[in-house]
């Protein structure tokens, strides 16, 4: 089994080789009984996509080398995210219930997003621990009024922006130079050579 996880951010010729291992002939090298125990799970977010990335699952889908089953997962139910909140938080269903509301409202019941935005609510202190009540507790007012990113680059950016300023510029550099960077180099990136050697 191969599972390959986010495919809305591959590339072409990601999904070129996956289509070139998905024939016949190379499930064979694969597999000892002619490619018939190979099992691809792809995964990815539908609202991610463009128009490119999706003619290629439109290529797999009318593949006949191999069977396609397409399952596509929405967002939890209003129960589903209650018993989730309530299981977060430790308290019965009946207690999360009007929080639920909320958090099932903001996030369609995606569950990436129910967890970061339960995250959001405690960084900011809108969801907190009370000693004395020994229990979670929360300002419904204040997660009314709080937003939530809809996309996950919203998030990544938002998380991005709340790093120190020379975190984000060494950052910005190291994008510049590819997927992996060598340790040498990222030395150079601190301006003090006291701070390189500590490195």
């Amino acid at each position: 089994a191969l599972f390959f996880d986010d495919l809305q951010w591959a590339d072409d010729r990601c999904m070129e080789l996956l289509s070139a291992l998905m024939e016949r002939d190379h499930l064979q090298e694969l597999d000892d009984n002619d490619g018939t125990n190979c099992l691809f799970i792809g995964s990815f977010r539908s609202n991610e996509t463009n128009d490119n990335l999706l003619s290629h699952f439109d290529k797999f889908e009318q593949s006949t080398s191999v069977d396609v089953t397409k399952i596509e997962l929405g967002g939890l139910a209003k129960v589903e995210s209650n018993n989730m909140v309530s299981e977060v938080l430790r308290l019965p269903a009946r207690l999360t219930s009007p929080l639920n509301e909320l958090v099932q409202r903001k996030t369609t019941g995606n569950p990436f997003h129910i967890i970061h935005f339960m995250q959001s609510l405690v960084k900011d202190s809108i969801l907190n621990y009370s000693l004395s009540d020994k229990r979670w507790v929360w300002d419904i007012e204040a997660v009314k009024s709080t937003s939530i990113d809809k996309t996950v680059l919203e998030l990544l950016a938002r998380k991005l922006s709340q790093l120190p300023g020379n975190i984000v510029d060494g950052l910005k550099v190291l994008s510049c130079l590819g997927p992996k960077v060598d340790d040498t180099i990222m030395k150079y990136l601190y301006t003090s050579p006291e701070s390189r050697n500590e490195f």
